[in-house]
């Protein structure tokens, strides 16, 4: 087609306070991917649900193919052509993949005038197959059940499932974020195909590195505004960095050089039958131990064992050379451990409660006298929190559920903090973190491990893991394949250990 699929007009948004949108006005063409980047709180979500017709705009207009139109409805948005794939995926785990991908506008027999007719299975699995090969996922059978599927293959059926609505705007939230490098790639390949195929895509992503690779055209919000839109050739990490933040990243990471101290946690031979298989390793004072792998390959299983929430059938746990028995997590409290878990919403934080109540949540038996909470030392506890790791807004009786990615992400590290542990374990520390709170993160964890704390870091964002860590630790399996020295490390390494590893 000639001229833009979708044009956004002087679009804005607001929940009835300060405008989370003003004035966007944007053009997206057919055939081509644009990034979509920005700061956690940027207004990236509210211009994503706009365009899928979640959310209607306080001000502003959309067109569609040069025509007026208006989004009342996420079923509008896709007899349009519009089609979203959220970073928590929208599947129904009991069914099958052919099921999940007609869901809602299943094919059927009509015969005669009946009110009812039976659904015609047959099609649905030969539609459903074509749509997977179409996108070079013909590997998976449409007789599967989601459950039984791993992250990179159910955000394939995603993609599938959007392309059986004759989607021609595909809006791609985060994609890559539980993705190990080979799945990464075997997205981008996709995304590519499809490109070529003429569809339109959004692709939002707080990973620089990737937009360089595939995106056509950038465009950048900070605050609500569009402050950037960037063509192939004008787009570079640190013109992205300069215009999302408002200010120059001197150094994205900032790893420095701790001096190492004792031992402090030793895994010996750890076993959980059929995940983790006789990992062993020792983390000290003042070290940054990185541990990488593809997913599946039992790193988030070992975090879970050091911390006694999956029970380990043998091997031993050694806290400050005391062999420890850890069967829970109050367990590993007491032992000096604290977590930092991979899916702060379900596990870290609790979105109704208050700033104040969710950094206090591990210490309030402390806070406790004769039964009642002592109120003036917890806040005194989550302020320090607050100024330490400059959560925004700077507000302790906000439900933590309102903030940003980001903020959220600080109030999970800051409720460890007040009273420190010996051993801090993070598990993926800036998943879905905007480039300026990782940079927070960054500097956070690097002051820690110079104040003699020891840091388990599972990452798979390989560049945090060799920007951060002293030494690497490779799984395949569930089991440690490899332990490498950060010196001169390249990310073509790791990928290499982890993938011979897996054969």
């Amino acid at each position: 087609m000639n001229g833009p699929l979708l044009e956004l007009h002087r679009i804005g948004k607001h929940f009835g306070g300060p405008p989370v949108l003003q004035d966007i006005s944007l053009a997206i063409q057919p055939g081509q991917i644009t990034a979509i980047v920005g700061e956690n709180g940027a207004g990236k979500s509210t211009l994503m649900k706009i365009i899928a017709g979640v959310y209607k705009p306080n001000s502003g207009w959309l067109s569609w193919k040069g025509r007026r139109t208006d989004l009342s409805s996420p079923q509008q948005a896709h007899e349009l052509g519009v089609s979203v794939v959220y970073q928590e995926l929208n599947l129904i785990p009991e069914l099958t993949v052919a099921d999940n991908l007609f869901l809602a506008h299943e094919p059927v027999r009509v015969r005669g005038l009946r009110a009812f007719s039976p659904l015609d299975k047959r099609l649905i699995k030969r539609e459903a197959a074509a749509s997977l090969a179409r996108i070079g996922a013909a590997s998976i059978s449409p007789d599967q059940t989601v459950a039984s599927l791993n992250q990179a293959n159910k955000q394939m059926v995603e993609i599938a499932k959007a392309l059986t609505r004759n989607c021609q705007l595909l809006i791609l939230d985060e994609p890559t974020s539980s993705l190990s490098p080979p799945e990464v790639e075997a997205l981008m390949a996709i995304m590519t195909s499809l490109r070529s195929q003429g569809h339109a895509i959004l692709f939002i992503t707080h990973r620089l590195e990737e937009i360089l690779r595939i995106a056509d055209r950038t465009v950048i919000l900070r605050d609500g505004l569009l402050v950037g839109d960037l063509s192939r050739a004008q787009m570079t990490i640190e013109t992205m960095i300069r215009l999302m933040v408002g200010r120059p990243l001197s150094q994205h990471f900032v790893r420095e050089k701790h001096s190492m101290g004792p031992i402090l946690l030793e895994a010996e031979h750890l076993t959980i039958n059929g995940i983790i298989q006789d990992v062993s390793f020792q983390l000290r004072a003042g070290e940054i131990l990185g541990l990488a792998g593809l997913v599946g390959a039992g790193r988030t299983d070992v975090t879970r064992a050091l911390f006694g929430i999956t029970p380990l059938d043998s091997g031993r746990i050694i806290v400050n050379g005391h062999a420890t028995k850890i069967r829970s997590p109050r367990d590993a409290i007491r032992a000096g451990l604290a977590l930092v878990p991979e899916d702060r919403k379900s596990h870290g934080i609790l979105g109704h409660m208050a700033v104040m109540e969710n950094i206090s949540l591990p210490w309030m038996p402390k806070m406790t006298r004769s039964g009642l909470l002592n109120w003036t030392i917890l806040r005194s506890a989550a302020v320090d929190q607050v100024n330490d790791l400059t959560i925004r807004p700077p507000d302790i009786g906000k439900p933590v559920g309102y903030l940003s990615g980001g903020n959220q992400q600080k109030v999970v590290l800051g409720k460890w903090l007040s009273d420190p542990p010996r051993v801090l374990i993070l598990d993926e520390p800036t998943r879905g973190v905007d480039v300026g709170a990782k940079h927070e993160i960054y500097r956070v964890i690097n002051d820690l491990a110079g104040k003699g704390m020891g840091i388990l870091l599972v990452s798979s964002e390989l560049p945090e893991i060799l920007g951060l860590s002293t030494r690497v630790l490779v799984m395949a399996g569930g089991r440690v394949v490899s332990e490498l020295d950060n010196e001169g490390l390249t990310q073509e390494q790791v990928i290499s250990a982890a993938t011979v590893g897996r054969m």
